[in-house]
């Protein structure tokens, strides 16, 4: 019998008489606790779990953990667009979606489906895509290298090389694939019904791809002045993307959770920064600046001559 927990950040709970049921599940268990995401512990008596400063929504075997934070609603979207450099775009009725009620994710899926009719609404990007065909009309620049290693003209047709303004490119192929994702995690149906028709209309001219760190990382280096309207969107993709699994430590496997976790500690890290960046003028702000040499030994009290 399924059974589903609730909690807050920095919360814990004892369940009496569940232990997890293979292990299978106990090795993501304890891969959860390697990490720091949650801590989950078998105990005689039951099942311990405490959560700290991630959120999302882990399914254990029958049990569905769901890790909620402590900011809810509208003023969690207002921090989530402000930390992220998010657009404030005023197209659609929120009460259509009663977002004071939305979860965290569903949040940041919001964010996704207002950045994606926008981008529809305004006309996505078209890019010169490299093609090369043999063509019965020449078009573009005759691909001598090949005519002449096909033996000449045998055909009637010549190999040409040419550029079409296409919409399938590298950044729709990232936002239709993040559509998908989003379609995946989200949990308030109406919006799950708009991402689907978003979907529906872009799947007709572009194709699919599998969202990767090098497909993300590809999109991120394409966008220049003409597309910076994408960045938002793909930065959504990114964090929903992040979300999804782990990495173990010095190894290449990784582990795909039946949910989705993020960590607050890192949003608040980022709002800050931003705040410092926006409230500091005549001033420089570094993210994740390392400090070296704060602690030294005294001289003559180092014994084992350490550096």
């Amino acid at each position: 019998m399924n059974q589903t927990v609730n909690l807050k950040e920095w919360d814990s709970i004892m369940l009496k008489d569940i232990e997890l049921p293979d292990n299978d599940t106990r090795d993501i268990a304890k891969a959860l606790n390697n990490k720091g995401i949650i801590e989950i512990i078998e105990l005689k008596g039951g099942l311990s779990i405490s959560t700290n400063s991630y959120v999302g929504r882990i399914r254990l075997g029958v049990l569905q953990i769901n890790m909620h934070p402590k900011i809810n609603g509208m003023p969690l979207y207002k921090l989530l667009r402000y930390a992220y450099g998010l657009r404030e775009l005023k197209l659609f009725n929120e009460a259509e979606h009663d977002i004071g009620n939305f979860k965290f994710f569903d949040l940041l899926i919001y964010e996704l489906y207002v950045e994606a009719e926008d981008l529809l609404h305004r006309g996505i990007q078209k890019s010169y895509i490299k093609r090369g065909e043999n063509l019965s009309s020449p078009r573009g620049r005759i691909d001598i290298n090949k005519l002449c290693g096909q033996g000449g003209i045998t055909k009637d047709t010549l190999p040409c090389n040419y550029f079409n303004r296409d919409e399938n490119n590298i950044l729709n192929k990232t936002l239709l694939a993040g559509l998908k994702l989003g379609l995946k995690l989200v949990l308030e149906i109406g919006l799950k019904i708009k991402l689907q028709k978003i979907c529906f209309s872009l799947d007709e001219n572009i194709s699919d791809i599998t969202l990767t760190r090098a497909s993300l990382k590809s999109a991120r280096n394409s966008i220049n002045r003409l597309t910076r309207s994408y960045s938002a969107v793909i930065e959504v993709i990114n964090i929903l993307y992040e979300s999804q699994g782990i990495q173990l430590e010095g190894s290449s496997k990784h582990i795909n959770l039946r949910g989705y976790f993020f960590d607050m500690n890192v949003f608040f890290e980022t709002l800050i920064g931003r705040l410092l960046q926006n409230c500091s003028e005549g001033y420089s702000v570094k993210d994740q600046y390392s400090l070296h040499d704060m602690f030294i030994y005294t001289s003559g009290f180092n014994p084992c001559n350490k550096t």
